[in-house]
């Protein structure tokens, strides 16, 4: 089971908007409600280090998202904070939605084939228009499309990810 205090990450600070103090953010699920009030959220420098801050997001022009931090007053001060990450503990996300399951909680999952665990997940890349399952074989990686012909179960509270027969090609 994933640890409900563990930080996730939520987005990333990727630009200056204006004189006020606003931030351009990016967000890894930008559909997500979380953010719409402001929320405590942990920012995490460059360096690793962290602290806690008040954030709240908003539409801007086209797709870009705008943020607001807690004591963030000037363009300077916005600038600042360029290529800080922020996140929020896993007990403070709302409750997975049917059919949605929190990446985090896949994380490091076995994954099975032909019932025989071959690999572990190691992340979920979802930037392109289907999401891609990384896999860790033993010192390889494989590369799963995440669809029903690839993909037979997703089960977070048990840890595994089985494969349809097919679903590993070799290159």
């Amino acid at each position: 089971m994933a640890d409900p205090h563990a930080l996730i990450e939520l987005g990333s600070i990727v630009g200056v908007f204006g004189v006020a103090g606003e931030v351009r953010v990016h967000l890894h699920n930008p559909s997500s409600h979380l953010l719409r009030e402001p929320t405590l959220v942990t920012l995490i420098a460059p360096d690793g280090s962290s602290r806690s801050v008040r954030l709240s997001v908003r539409s801007g022009a086209g797709k870009r998202i705008l943020g607001r931090l807690d004591g963030v007053t000037d363009r300077d001060g916005a600038a600042a904070l360029m290529g800080y990450r922020f996140g929020v503990s896993a007990d403070a996300l709302p409750p997975e939605g049917d059919g949605e399951i929190y990446v985090h909680r896949l994380l490091g999952a076995d994954v099975v084939l032909d019932g025989q665990v071959i690999g572990t997940l190691r992340e979920i890349h979802d930037d392109g228009p289907t999401p891609i399952l990384e896999v860790t074989i033993g010192s390889q990686v494989a590369f799963v499309p995440l669809l029903d012909e690839f993909v037979d179960e997703l089960l977070p509270d048990e840890r595994r990810i089985t494969l349809r027969p097919g679903a590993l090609v070799e290159g």
